[in-house]
């Protein structure tokens, strides 16, 4: 202390008697020169509390600015004024910004104008004191132009007296969750095959098409029902991936048929659904179906494989006065079925098809019911041998002894029915069961009568059945009938898409014993090459060729060709619906083994077949 009256402040630590550390604040005044002191007076303070609460003070800043900083979610500082003066490094990369272009620009710069007001919206009531903070979902604009969801959340920061000082936001990045959500929707509403819109979508968009009729008058919607006709038989045949590709192309080629504002949907399987919002006739529809139609003609490429696939379309049109939604789909897949009943392109909705409809279903739930009851009986029809003149063998027939109808109803008018329900496979394992049955039991009580021939017919939904052949095996073993007496018709069009798929259950029931007929043969489209490999013991001439021989030139020559054709072969021919003398005796003029018709015999009860045989 040179200068005399001069005051020198030193902080340092000195220490305690307890051996603590503190720190003092000092203060030496040099008074030598003054004769009365003649020395340097120094004051002490204690400062440890304030230097602890300065050094605390210091850590604190130290870690908000490093969690600031660090944080892994963008974080700034704004503002009452809406502006930024601190950001952290997440929030710059987030937004692809320096931290010089983020400072003292307003808040709402890089978020998306179509969220700029909803975020103002926010602020301003956080502002005017009606809620301290608030969290928005929102879009930013990075700095290159791309979108990035932001997850913000807007705090009010206010000093030890409760003013507002300014606002703290943080900013989580959620464009990878909004994108996820975004593929769930769309996943939702869309066919994972195809990329087309489902069932739930389609049915969306028809019911706001169907609303937007009642302001225009005339106007109507139309929709458009389609399935692939025997689709089964290819993923039966060549798998599944092939019949996924194929749905894919069918698709894309329906697509090429519409208009850019028509809807295109899949419903699953083969079904597929087509929405016009504006519709003034049917003949408007009708010309989309045409279009359909005729692209169908071209076959299409799947994996160098050539499919040609016929559609069958049902068509229906409504406004929202008369159809909801679900009454026009209703309608569309009512008229489909129809179109494939009658083996049409296309069918436009009328109300008598859903009385047929209605029909068909009753029809099915009876069928059902008459499966469980046993409601089915079994007549036999004689199969004669044309050179010897004696019974063969029996064709088994089924008929329905329905309770609320007179007599019995012929196959024709239940079997197609149950062919498409399926239900032709419990029915017929129960019809075949019950044949074998009766076969068995007229060799037992009627020895001296020649063992025949029990004749049934297997339809394509049997065929397909993966367990056919072991159904035929158990049915032969819980009756007693012998396989060798068993002949299994199969109608040529089913025979031939057999070879075509697997003939594994063929070959099965052949090693058994069973034979194998083709029935209504010359009505399919069998080629010589499939003839060739028919792996078949008879073949039984359809009746409406019978009918013309003798009177028809045309006729006569094909059913000689047949007979001529089956015995190079090495098969037997069986004619059906003989009906007259005349016929018989030609059919046996030109060879043909065996016949079946109402000339012989019509249809037998179980108990008059021995007397036939006898007679």
């Amino acid at each position: 202390m040179a200068n005399p009256g001069v005051a020198r402040a030193v902080e340092y630590r000195i220490r305690h008697a307890d051996g603590s550390w503190r720190y003092v604040d000092s203060v030496g005044v040099n008074l030598l020169g003054d004769p009365s002191v003649s020395g340097v007076v120094v004051n002490y303070r204690d400062v440890t509390k304030r230097k602890e609460a300065e050094e605390a003070l210091k850590k604190s800043e130290e870690r908000f600015r490093t969690t600031f900083e660090d944080a892994p979610v963008g974080v700034a500082l704004v503002g009452l004024d809406g502006r930024r003066f601190r950001a952290n490094r997440s929030l710059c990369e987030m937004l692809g910004c320096s931290e010089e272009d983020l400072l003292g620009e307003n808040y709402l710069e890089h978020v998306h104008p179509d969220d700029r007001q909803i975020s103002t919206e926010h602020f301003q009531r956080v502002l005017e004191e009606e809620a301290e903070r608030y969290e928005l979902e929102r879009r930013y604009l990075r700095a290159d132009g791309h979108v990035v969801w932001n997850l913000t959340s807007v705090s009010l920061i206010r000093d030890s007296e409760g003013n507002p000082i300014h606002f703290i936001c943080l900013h989580q990045d959620i464009t990878e969750r909004k994108e996820a959500e975004k593929r769930l929707r769309y996943q939702a509403t869309h066919d994972l095959l195809t990329d087309l819109p489902n069932r739930h979508l389609f049915m969306d968009r028809l019911k706001l098409a169907l609303r937007l009729t009642r302001r225009t008058r005339g106007r109507k919607v139309a929709v458009l029902y389609m399935d692939l006709d025997n689709f089964k038989v290819v993923n039966d045949s060549l798998g599944h991936d092939a019949g996924d590709l194929l749905l894919v192309a069918v698709g894309e080629r329906v697509r090429w048929c519409l208009r850019p504002e028509d809807t295109l949907a899949r419903f699953g399987g083969d079904e597929f659904a087509v929405l016009l919002e504006e519709a003034e006739a049917p003949s408007d529809a009708a010309k989309v179906a045409e279009r359909i139609v005729e692209r169908f003609k071209a076959p299409l490429v799947v994996e160098g494989r050539e499919f040609v696939i016929r559609p069958s379309i049902g068509i229906a049109l409504g406004e929202a006065r008369q159809k909801t939604a679900e009454d026009l789909l209703r309608d569309a897949d009512t008229a489909m079925y129809q179109a494939k009943g009658r083996d049409d392109d296309y069918r436009v909705f009328d109300p008598a098809m859903y009385e047929q409809a209605l029909r068909r279903l009753k029809l099915e739930n009876d069928l059902r019911r008459a499966i469980e009851d046993e409601e089915f009986v079994v007549c036999y029809q004689p199969i004669v041998n044309l050179q010897t003149g004696e019974a063969s063998g029996v064709e088994a027939l089924v008929r329905w002894e329905h309770p609320d109808q007179q007599g019995l109803l012929a196959p024709s008018q239940f079997i197609s029915v149950a062919e498409e329900s399926g239900l032709v496979v419990p029915m017929g394992r129960w019809v075949l069961e019950e044949a074998c049955r009766q076969g068995a039991k007229w060799q037992q009580e009627h020895p001296h009568i020649p063992p025949l021939v029990m004749a049934g017919n297997l339809s394509a939904k049997q065929l397909q059945h993966p367990d056919v052949a072991e159904t035929v095996e158990e049915i032969l073993e819980k009756t007693g009938f012998d396989a060798r007496c068993l002949s299994l018709d199969i109608t040529e069009t089913v025979y031939i898409e057999a070879l075509e798929g697997n003939t594994a259950a063929l070959d099965k029931l052949k090693k058994m014993g069973v034979c194998i007929s083709i029935d209504d043969f010359g009505t399919g489209y069998s080629s010589l090459a499939s003839l060739k490999r028919l792996p078949a013991e008879t073949l039984k001439i359809d009746k409406s060729f019978i009918k013309g021989i003798g009177e028809d030139v045309e006729d006569t020559a094909i059913v000689r060709m047949i007979i001529e054709l089956a015995h190079t072969l090495g098969m037997e021919v069986i004619a059906e619906g003989v009906e007259s003398k005349e016929q018989a005796e030609q059919l046996k003029e030109m060879g043909c083994d065996r016949g079946q018709g109402f000339y012989f015999a019509k249809p037998l009860a179980p108990e008059a077949v021995p007397v036939f045989l006898i007679r």
